[in-house]
């Protein structure tokens, strides 16, 4: 599926149910569930730790100190998204081949959730990342379902980034996937799991 422009978030939803549609999900079986980019009130205003310990979290890319910070936020967010929708479409055929309807619905409540994941980050992308986001959010599924690209076009990327900047942002504090509360960008301490 080849990217088309992304200006709003609204551009960026009608590409997901396209690429719902492309992969061969069934989206009936989730339509009770309303995807929504969720955020939270902060626990901190300040930094907690770290070298910038102290200061008001930033609540802008561009207050992010310097730019290898906000482009390796920007591809942490990305690779998160990108896995999120490669879960799904890696389970997409399972759906109907699980032995009961329990493990069905199972199935469906996690496939639900990694779209959901999927979702907040690019809409992170979008609102917070400018054209960059915008073209990375519209970029999630240009290369076709999984079986074409296994999740390896971004991760050759993603080993440019070192291991100790991430804590350097401190976007994981071990609380789990979408619950950052500690984290020194105002948007991401925000956002949390559905």
């Amino acid at each position: 599926m080849s990217a088309r422009p992304v200006s709003t978030f609204d551009d960026w939803m009608d590409l997901f149910y396209k690429w719902q549609k492309d992969i061969g999900f069934d989206a009936s079986h989730i339509k009770d569930y309303e995807f929504d980019a969720l955020y939270a009130d902060p626990p901190h205003s300040e930094i907690t730790f770290g070298e910038f310990k102290g200061r008001n979290k930033w609540t802008k890319v561009l207050e992010i100190p310097n730019q290898e910070m906000r482009d390796a936020l920007l591809h942490l967010i990305v690779y998160q998204g990108d896995t999120e929708f490669a879960s799904t479409e890696q389970q997409r055929h399972l759906v109907n081949a699980a032995p009961t309807e329990y493990d069905r619905q199972c199935l469906l409540r996690v496939m639900r959730e990694e779209q959901c994941h999927g979702w907040q980050m690019c809409h992170l992308l979008v609102t917070y990342f400018g054209d960059s986001g915008k073209l990375e959010a519209a970029n999630c599924w240009s290369a076709g379902p999984i079986e074409g690209r296994a999740c390896s076009a971004r991760s050759t990327r993603r080993s440019s980034i070192s291991s100790n900047f991430s804590s350097t942002l401190v976007l994981s504090t071990g609380t789990g996937s979408g619950s950052w509360p500690f984290c020194a960008i105002a948007p991401l301490r925000r956002w949390r799991a559905a």
